[in-house]
């Protein structure tokens, strides 16, 4: 890390308590008096938290290059200001353990293009449109879709019995997939059914679809727009049928920004994405972040104790 007078093994723990404790800057500087007996001012953090990310840059270029080369990946973005300005979060990871996160100022599909390249596999992602813009496979989030349609039955009135109805049996196409995918069926009969399974959702959608003011209508529309989306989960074994990963693999970041309301530059920014790259990357994996950033700086990680 060139020279300093804190070392990587201060750096590595710093970084470790930044990002997976989610500890505030201000109690890291805090807990380093209290326990080491060591005072940092917050400056200095932060001055270390950059040499850490600017020492990981090549393994962060590595996990993008990674990712753009995998099968499938999953996106989601959230909302994350920056000195007092809105932007967001975009949110890349893959069933690998492989994790990166960057901060934009729009929400507009083209930064999800950028993010991801030339990258030619599946996409799993929710019904957000700036998803349309990749014009590969997709898998489109079977859980947003039905979260929306249960939230539509709870507050429709005279027609709540129709769109409770219409929901029973849009799931039961959901149910019936995630059967057939579990089934263990060969390559053609997967086609065949997702051709099937495709041509009833369509049948379900149709009715309802240029009925103005009909509450079915935007789902019913959401669906044949999307009709060859739904259903990749039965066509290719092991994918998922929902974008759950892309939200855990988010979540800690939005717990975050609700601590701290965002960073105050775009060079905080990339910090903070940064960090959360590469040890929400580690963790994934099912490394020690610790230990991982241990080695990346070069230095060989603690003997741990065994637990009894």
């Amino acid at each position: 890390m060139g020279q300093s007078r804190l070392g990587p093994r201060l750096t590595a723990t710093i970084g470790y308590l930044r990002t997976i404790q989610r500890i505030p800057i201000r109690g890291i500087t805090s807990y380093l008096e209290a326990m080491h007996c060591l005072r940092l001012s917050v400056g200095g953090v932060d001055k270390l938290l950059k040499r850490l990310v600017k020492q990981g840059s090549s393994q962060l270029a590595d996990i993008l290059a990674q990712i753009r080369q995998s099968a499938v990946i999953h996106a989601d973005e959230t909302g994350w200001r920056e000195d007092g300005k809105n932007g967001y979060v975009w949110a890349l990871s893959t069933p690998q353990g492989l994790r990166y996160y960057e901060r934009d100022a729009s929400r507009a599909g083209v930064v999800l293009l950028r993010l991801i390249g030339k990258f030619k596999g599946i996409l799993e992602s929710d019904f957000y449109a700036g998803y349309n813009k990749y014009t590969g496979r997709q898998q489109r989030c079977w859980v947003h879709l039905l979260r929306l349609m249960k939230k539509v039955a709870e507050k429709e009135g005279g027609k709540q019995e129709v769109v409770a109805h219409w929901l029973k049996q849009l799931r039961h196409l959901y149910e019936l997939g995630k059967q057939i995918a579990a089934s263990g069926a060969d390559e053609a009969e997967r086609e065949r059914q997702y051709q099937a399974l495709m041509n009833a959702a369509v049948k379900l959608a149709r009715p309802y679809a240029q009925q103005k003011g009909h509450p079915l209508r935007a789902t019913s529309m959401l669906l044949l727009q999307h009709r060859d989306e739904l259903f990749e989960y039965v066509r290719v074994a092991g994918l998922a049928a929902d974008n759950n990963l892309a939200e855990r693999s988010i979540r800690p970041l939005a717990v975050a920004r609700k601590i701290s309301g965002g960073t105050r530059s775009p060079t905080g920014s990339k910090v903070r994405m940064g960090l959360q790259s590469l040890f929400g990357t580690w963790a994934a994996q099912g490394q020690e972040p610790l230990d991982a950033c241990l080695t990346m700086l070069g230095v060989a990680p603690k003997t741990r104790v065994p637990q009894l």
